[in-house]
């Protein structure tokens, strides 16, 4: 399951697209979306030709106009099982979620931490104001590449 077109597969296999990307230095990333929302699974400690990769970072990020407050990241990584949230160089809030893959995972584990990130970024959304934005449309502000 350690390669990024598995990883792939398995995405598209749980009722999500999955499109696969390389960024400017090559880092090999899955962007994917749900519910309207983007979120992108970045693989690390892969081998040369990334056939064998440890572990796997499920990440979103949401580009606000201004600077978030830290102390709404501090209560959510408080009250969270999910403590990854933090907020980029210009203060936009980003949720990961890293899985360790160094020794397997089944497809179904796979599906159900798929779909557990993908709730948690539901709530994650909620607890950062997302739509409580002015905005027409917030979905057009996503942004799931940390700066």
């Amino acid at each position: 399951i350690g390669t990024p077109d598995r990883v792939g597969e398995l995405v598209q296999d749980a009722g999500f697209r999955a499109k696969l990307n390389r960024n400017e230095d090559g880092h090999t990333f899955i962007e994917s979306s749900a519910n309207g929302t983007k979120f992108q699974i970045h693989f690390h400690g892969c081998n040369e030709d990334k056939a064998d990769c440890e572990l796997l970072v499920f990440t979103a990020g949401f580009d606000f106009a201004d600077a978030q407050d830290e102390s709404v990241a501090a209560e959510w990584n408080y009250n969270r099982f999910t403590k990854a949230y933090y907020l980029d160089k210009e203060g936009d809030p980003f949720i990961q979620l890293p899985v360790n893959i160094l020794h397997g995972i089944t497809p179904a584990n796979f599906e159900d931490t798929l779909v557990w990130f993908t709730n948690e970024m539901g709530t994650f959304m909620d607890h950062i104001g997302w739509y409580d934005q002015e905005t027409e449309d917030p979905t057009t502000r996503i942004d799931a590449t940390p700066t």
